[in-house]
């Protein structure tokens, strides 16, 4: 719009695609020299939007390879992850006023196994009105790549327990992983039917063999399991599929036969004993960093790692909600200050003969 009654010379013409999916072949074939290639870049400092940068960054470094007349286009990204691409001419970083999301906290943080064991300091200072200039320890400038190698080793060291060695011979090695990953869940199978005959031996149970809830609780506190009353019975109701208000053996096995980490987000969701989603209970986050509260109540089976997972949902909806919408504003200026200077080199060089309107 801003360039729709300009002159012939130093008209544009205006192409749209997506970065993340079909950039690369419906629009690459247009590269010539003197193009310019705006992309908005996902903060790929949060997890659940790591990919999506990498897809991103992988479009644009393609599209700037492509030489026309010995030149490349002229290739710009906007984004919050200060990290700028080898192969662009410009990067324009956003300033953001939000805390750190605990994935960030665990990657800049340096005793990750002190962490699991909730031993190390993860705390930032109180943030202040103007925290968008308290340097944090997610500022650091990396590359979508690398991000998601980090993420991919911290879940693979939360299911594995190990660190991942490179082995040459990845065939052997993705065989010998099948074969210990087998044998960890016939162990674990043999380990879940004695729970489970444990746990209906030591509970009482009435004449059909179900449970009420006090004996659930009951047996499941001498598992181990470190779960309060209000959280059991969320986990209760939420396996008592017919509403008798028993379970029976079946629904307790589906139960024993859960990880840790699976059963607090059940009980984190909204239950009986929980306040009812409305927009008016909803109160301000008043943590450190994002994830704060999630990590100092867990239960001490769950690692920090899979917490990181339950927060996938919040970074999805920042990124189409809040970062989506500021990269959009950054567009808006640029662009009009793109055209109100093409405008006015007009009257400029042409002693005011020559000029247009941008607001027509």
């Amino acid at each position: 719009k801003v360039m729709a009654c300009s002159y012939s010379i130093a008209s544009l013409t205006v192409f749209s695609g997506n970065p993340a999916d079909h950039l690369v072949h419906r629009m690459t074939h247009r590269v010539v020299r003197g193009t310019l290639l705006a992309c908005g870049r996902p903060d790929g400092r949060l997890a659940a939007l790591t990919t999506a940068e990498s897809a991103v960054c992988l479009s644009v470094n393609q599209a700037s390879s492509i030489q026309s007349l010995g030149a490349t286009c002229e290739s710009l990204t906007i984004g919050h992850n200060p990290y700028k691409l080898p192969l662009t001419a410009h990067a324009v970083f956003l300033k953001g006023a939000r805390p750190d999301y605990l994935c960030e906290r665990l990657l800049s943080t340096t005793c990750p196994q002190q962490m699991e064991n909730k031993e190390c300091d993860l705390e930032a200072p109180p943030m202040s009105p103007a925290r968008s200039n308290i340097p944090t320890p997610s500022s650091k400038a990396r590359s979508s790549a690398s991000l998601l190698g980090e993420f991919s080793n911290l879940l693979a060291d939360a299911n594995d327990g190990e660190g991942g060695e490179e082995l040459e011979d990845r065939l052997v090695f993705d065989m010998i992983r099948r074969l210990v990953h087998s044998e960890k869940m016939e162990q674990q199978k043999d380990e879940e039917e004695q729970r489970l005959r444990r746990f209906l031996n030591d509970v009482e149970k009435d004449e059909n063999g179900e449970i009420g809830f006090e004996a659930f609780e009951a047996g499941f506190k001498l598992l181990g399991k470190t779960f309060d009353s209000a959280d059991l019975r969320s986990i209760f109701n939420e396996f008592d599929w017919d509403g008798s208000g028993k379970l029976d053996p079946l629904e307790c096995k589906m139960i024993l036969g859960m990880e840790m980490g699976d059963l607090y987000r059940i009980a984190q969701r909204s239950g009986s004993h929980k306040a009812p989603c409305r927009l008016h209970s909803v109160e301000a986050s008043q943590e450190s960093f994002f994830g704060e509260a999630l990590l100092k109540t867990a239960p001490k089976g769950v690692r920090p790692v899979k917490l990181m997972e339950m927060q996938n949902l919040s970074m999805q909806l920042y990124e189409s909600r809040i970062a989506s919408l500021q990269r959009a504003v950054a567009f808006f200026v640029l662009f009009h200050e793109l055209g109100k200077r093409v405008a006015d080199f007009w009257p400029r060089v042409s002693f005011g003969m020559l000029g247009y309107s941008i607001g027509r």
